[in-house]
């Protein structure tokens, strides 16, 4: 599960193999389906979508001969990612449709209605998107990891912030900044409760115009970060507007703060008065886009999220 919410999929994929050869060595066909299902849904998002095709297959045969229904639904989920990845929409759409219409499990529902959405959104279909999006959101508020079946709980979080990052960047394209701030802050605060495995089943979201009432309220500037793979943004709030800048995506960042912490850790002169250009960099990719809106000797309150929160602003 570590592997996985930090998206080392490649590293983890042997221990699942690992896990399914122990618990086939010792013919335990429960755990057999329950690591060649997670197996499989691994390989569905690292791409390798045939070996991900074979071992599901082997993963609903076992389902099916134990009568595991919720287990095989949980195969179909699989099955859809793979055909969407392929870019089968009917089949896929065949796929999540099913699982929606087998179980009344809310963890199920909300990970099928997320797929629907992306699908939707995928093939043009703004209000149908929109309206799975929504139900997925609906369902996640209702859903604790710490009550869920032990093998659905290893990949949860992570399935929960790609949905939050698929969401976001939806509504950002449909021009919903404010509700994209909104949904952005929210998942900050059910993701830190998860990792520390708040039994809390309460996440207050505060609304855009909430967040211009703190402005004003706290007379400072908000600035909220948000990293994900494919692209990056961050909102600057004040009494009575809120800006969105795009960043870069992740990973250029993070290699940005980790070339900075070297440089502090490292080097015996101080980085402040030596001017490295990891700094300038930072500087130019964080707060170069947003600086107009931030007058020189404001107050600022900074959300960070990923690997800002190292960061030593």
């Amino acid at each position: 599960a570590y592997l996985i919410e930090k998206g080392d999929l490649d590293e983890a994929i042997p221990w699942f193999r690992q896990a399914y050869e122990t618990a086939a060595s010792a013919n335990a066909k429960s755990d057999m389906a329950i690591w060649h299902s997670s197996l499989a849904s691994v390989l569905a998002l690292s791409g390798r979508l045939d070996e991900a095709d074979r071992v599901v297959e082997n993963a609903l045969s076992l389902r099916a001969e134990l009568k595991d229904l919720q287990g095989l639904a949980w195969g179909w989920m699989t099955k859809g990612r793979i055909q969407a990845a392929r870019g089968r929409n009917q089949e896929a759409l065949q796929e999540f449709q099913r699982v929606l219409s087998s179980t009344s499990d809310t963890e199920l529902a909300w990970d099928a209605h997320a797929e629907l959405g992306s699908l939707f959104d995928h093939i043009g279909d703004g209000p149908r998107s929109r309206n799975h999006y929504e139900n997925a959101l609906k369902l996640i508020e209702q859903t604790r990891s710490d009550l869920l079946r032990s093998e659905f709980r290893i990949t949860f979080l992570s399935r929960l912030i790609r949905f939050y990052q698929s969401y976001v960047e939806k509504l950002i394209g449909d021009k919903q900044d404010g509700r994209a701030l909104e949904l952005a802050d929210a998942t900050h605060a059910r993701v830190l409760a998860e990792r520390l495995q708040s039994k809390s089943d309460r996440y207050k979201s505060i609304s855009a115009s909430g967040f211009r009432r703190i402005a004003q309220a706290s007379g400072a500037i908000i600035v909220s970060y948000w990293l994900t793979p494919e692209a990056s943004y961050v909102w600057v709030i004040t009494k009575d507007q809120i800006h969105r800048e795009n960043l870069p995506p992740q990973s250029r960042i993070t290699k940005l703060v980790e070339d900075q912490r070297t440089v502090i850790e490292d080097r015996i002169a101080d980085p402040l008065s030596t001017g490295h250009p990891t700094a300038r960099e930072l500087y130019e990719v964080l707060v170069r886009p947003i600086e107009r809106w931030i007058p020189q000797g404001s107050r600022v309150i900074l959300v960070p999220d990923g690997p800002l929160n190292s960061l030593n602003f």
